[in-house]
């Protein structure tokens, strides 16, 4: 966190104030993650977001000058750029929870739904798309992830605030950036001009993973999925000989 002093003027007098405001996501509480999320949403002024950002009264953000203003936002300039991070700021959505740190508690099998929807989101925008999503990636408090559940978790979901719907969705892609930093012969960006449609490249990933063992496939999709990842890696640098 930085300190920061903010300068400001009222009709009689001039006033400061100290406070602190984040320099990268892991600095980033729930109430700054859903601002952004509303930001993102458009349901917010810049005024209000910087207030919640620099956790100061709105009133203080209004009284700065354009610069004051530009100088503030400066500071949070790595909102844009979207690093490796390895948790989950929002812990839990009603009664559904958050995956552990670096997903250590999560399936492959689950990680393939969860990527797959949080695609399609991305590229639909729906609701009911954003829903499964969340439903495949928060579950109820010590439960496991099966996919017959996903309909009736997505319905939970969505009686959460959009806003907070959102926040994870934004989260998520911070996370998947840390997944892309571990295992990058995994985790490739399409080539330009080159389109993929949601969780196709899963299918074949999953279909190279079982081969023909296709009698114990269950088996596969509920191995970690740090294991899978680091097998589908040694398989890649194996084939490039």
């Amino acid at each position: 966190m930085k300190t920061i002093e903010i300068d400001y003027r009222t009709f009689w007098m001039r006033g400061s104030v100290q406070s602190s405001i984040p320099e990268r996501w892991s600095e980033v509480n729930p109430r700054q993650l859903i601002a952004i999320a509303k930001n993102y949403l458009g349901e917010t002024s810049e005024e209000k977001m910087l207030a919640e950002m620099c956790g100061v009264r709105k009133w203080i953000i209004k009284r700065l000058d354009s610069y004051q203003s530009f100088t503030l936002a400066q500071e949070l300039s790595f909102l844009t750029d979207y690093k490796p991070f390895s948790h989950f700021i929002i812990r839990k959505a009603g009664v559904l929870r958050a995956p552990k740190p670096r997903l250590q508690d999560m399936t492959f099998g689950q990680f393939m739904f969860t990527d797959t929807y949080y695609s399609t989101w991305a590229e639909s925008q729906k609701d009911v798309d954003l829903d499964k999503f969340i439903g495949c990636l928060y579950l109820p408090e010590g439960s496991a992830f099966k996919s017959e559940n996903i309909e009736p978790l997505a319905l939970i979901a969505g009686k959460t605030p959009l806003v907070v719907r959102c926040a994870i969705a934004i989260n998520y892609r911070l996370v998947k950036e840390f997944l892309t930093h571990a295992y990058p012969l995994v985790f490739q960006k399409p080539k330009p001009g080159e389109k993929r449609k949601a969780g196709e490249g899963w299918v074949k990933v999953f279909e190279s993973v079982v081969g023909d063992d296709i009698v114990n496939q269950d088996k596969y999709s509920e191995l970690p999925v740090h294991v899978v990842l680091r097998w589908i890696s040694r398989k890649i640098k194996e084939s490039a000989k």
